[in-house]
């Protein structure tokens, strides 16, 4: 998974519900954003679809890839 937020490019490689760091190149999904609506949602003021719906994130590639990368963590907002 790769994040493009506010034009700086990071990522995370998810496996076996272990996520390591990286510079997202090569990444199958992309979320871009802004910073402010990524914080929105690490600190559950959002769920990612109201964040979706609304514009503030959307999402390039495979967005099951997305979804079941997020789905490790235990954050109900990343789920939803």
């Amino acid at each position: 998974v790769a994040f493009s937020l506010d034009g700086e490019t990071t990522g995370l490689h998810v496996r076996n519900a272990i996520a390591a760091p990286t510079s997202g190149e090569g990444a199958t999904v992309t979320l871009h954003g802004a910073k402010t609506a990524w914080a929105t949602l690490l600190s559950g003021a959002a769920t990612m679809s109201e964040l979706f719906d609304r514009g503030d994130l959307t999402v390039t590639g495979d967005h099951q890839a997305l979804f079941q990368a997020f789905s490790v963590f235990d954050l109900p907002a990343l789920r939803s």
